[in-house]
């Protein structure tokens, strides 16, 4: 029914992220998604890698084979236009025979019979696979061509209008998500925030403050905070740590109740890895060494400084500032000493930090009702699949 063609294989010094003459254009796993995307994140290799046939051919489908996330492998997404192109190493195509409606072929790769089998057949710890040996394995009892179309035209019909429904709740899911840095804008761009005092950074925190002499058992419990812990966006640390004393208190950053963490190295710091450490076992914790620590004054609250520094204008501004090799960059510490913040008196402080925790709440109650929205249409996908392949195939 189906040719298997593997992926390309090459060195990765002889990869490049622009387009050179010569090369020929290599799709990921990242590149499978609802379709193929041809455009983002392409590696370009020499084209003399680049078998006859591991050229993509209109109708070919192209599957993630191997990846250390599970959720990727058995991804697969079909090519629909002419595209002078190949798939990597951990990937491969599926190419549909002339005699078979290869639409059918590629709607039932997404169905939950194959996620099915796709699940039963992936190995690995770290890394999970699927191998074109297993594929080849595969029992598809096929209806005539005729009813495959029949088939397909019936589900397209209906997952047409699905995918305009899921569209537009993922439009307005990144729309959501964008609400919290307009609401900082509204507070710190306002015409009004221009005539506040200002003063640095520096002036109203101590920034990396020297860790005092602790006197404690080595198996007592201490609050811990990994990078991990910390969500994007401002939005704090999803999952606080506990481990003993003697495994933290060396070789990693100290902090305090109240103080503000800023993570520093990218991509965490522009994604917004900052929060307020808060409720931590005796009042100190330690964490990451890609976090700075900032320790408000009596002249500011925490929540002040973490709103100011949580906006996503400054995050981008802050990348400029960046020292250290690629991949391994990070913003000094001088560059927030020397930031400027706008400095009302604390009960108006309190007063803004109140409205905009109130309005964050009411973005965090929409963006969970969308998501449940987009999650039920996901799964409304998954069932017309399914009926569409209803006694259909046989693993």
């Amino acid at each position: 029914m189906c040719e298997f063609v593997r992926g390309v294989t090459f060195r990765a010094a002889e990869a490049h992220d622009l387009p050179m003459p010569g090369f020929v254009p290599i799709l990921r796993a990242g590149n499978i998604g609802d379709g193929l995307d041809l455009e983002n994140d392409l590696l370009w290799v020499p084209s003399s890698r680049v078998r006859p046939e591991q050229y993509l051919q209109p109708g070919d489908i192209a599957v993630c084979l191997s990846s250390g996330s599970p959720r990727l492998v058995g991804k697969s997404a079909q090519l629909k236009e002419p595209f002078v192109g190949a798939v990597g190493a951990f990937c491969g195509i599926v190419r549909p025979a002339k005699s078979i409606c290869g639409d059918y072929i590629a709607h039932w790769l997404r169905s939950p019979d194959f996620v099915e089998w796709r699940d039963s057949q992936a190995r690995g710890v770290n890394i999970q696979n699927l191998r074109f040996s297993q594929f080849e394995k595969i029992r598809l009892p096929l209806p005539t061509l005729s009813e495959q179309k029949r088939i397909v035209a019936a589900l397209e019909e209906q997952l047409v209008e699905l995918d305009s429904a899921r569209a537009a709740a993922k439009a307005q899911l990144e729309a959501t998500q964008a609400l919290p840095g307009a609401l900082l804008r509204e507070v710190f761009d306002s015409s009004e925030t221009k005539e506040w005092p200002t003063k640095t950074l520096n002036e109203v925190s101590v920034i990396n403050p020297r860790r005092p002499k602790i006197d404690r058992s080595d198996s007592a419990s201490t609050s811990f905070v990994p990078m991990e812990s910390v969500s994007i966006n401002g939005a704090g640390i999803a999952e606080m740590q506990v481990r003993p004393y003697g495994k933290v208190r060396k070789g990693y950053t100290y902090f305090e109740e109240g103080d503000v963490l800023f993570a520093k190295i990218t991509p965490c710091m522009q994604n917004g890895k900052h929060a307020i450490a808060r409720d931590l076992i005796d009042g100190f914790g330690f964490g990451s060494t890609e976090f700075h620590v900032l320790r408000a004054s009596n002249e500011v609250l925490p929540e002040w400084i973490h709103c100011f520094l949580s906006r996503p204008p400054l995050l981008q501004q802050a990348t400029s500032f960046f020292t250290g090799s690629v991949g391994q960059q990070r913003l000094p510490k001088d560059y927030l000493a020397n930031l400027k913040l706008p400095l009302p008196s604390l009960d108006r402080q309190k007063n803004t930090i109140t409205a905009i925790k109130e309005r964050f709440a009411e973005v965090d109650r929409t963006h969970l009702v969308l998501e449940s929205q987009l999650h039920q249409l996901n799964l409304l996908a998954e069932k017309l699949l399914e009926a569409a392949f209803s006694g259909q195939s046989s693993m």
